[in-house]
């Protein structure tokens, strides 16, 4: 048996851990983290996050997503996702305008809610356009005022 039970100090992160000294081994991880071996072990857990965070905000786009991908946008259930693959099968959405033309229920609010999720249409975010209407009410408000009439 002869197995000794030894703390080993880690200094970059402040903790304390217990290593076994069997045959030793646990030299080699003292040296290991002694030299430099906890950078290393950052740098790994560091890459192997960001490769998890980008798989986990991947844009779905809807002309090529399957039932599942659609389902896994917030704000798409079963029954949006069955509806988008029906008027899909009419043809591809060119874009987010003849997306919201083409599905009932989705409107400009509910657009930028879905691409804000990670739904895209060919790759595009969505992108909200300045309508007439809103447009018509700001051009009479900046007509300058008629001038007074002299009075006689």
């Amino acid at each position: 048996m002869g197995e000794a039970i030894k703390p080993v100090f880690w200094e970059n992160f402040h903790a304390a851990a217990m290593v076994f000294a069997a045959d030793g081994r646990s030299r080699a991880m003292t040296e290991f983290i002694n030299s430099g071996g906890t950078f290393m072990i950052k740098k790994l857990l560091s890459a192997l996050l960001a490769v998890f965070a980008a798989g986990a905000f991947a844009a779905v786009d809807v002309n090529t997503a399957s039932p599942a991908d659609l389902d896994s946008v917030k704000g798409i259930g079963p029954g949006t996702s069955s509806k988008l693959l029906e008027v899909r099968k009419a043809g591809k959405f060119k874009d987010w305008s003849d997306l919201i033309e083409r599905m009932p229920g989705i409107g400009e609010k509910r657009a930028a809610k879905l691409s804000s999720e990670g739904l895209t249409v060919n790759g595009e975010a969505f992108k909200p356009v300045v309508s007439t209407k809103a447009a018509a009410p700001m051009e009479k408000s900046l007509k300058p005022a008629a001038a007074p009439t002299p009075k006689q």
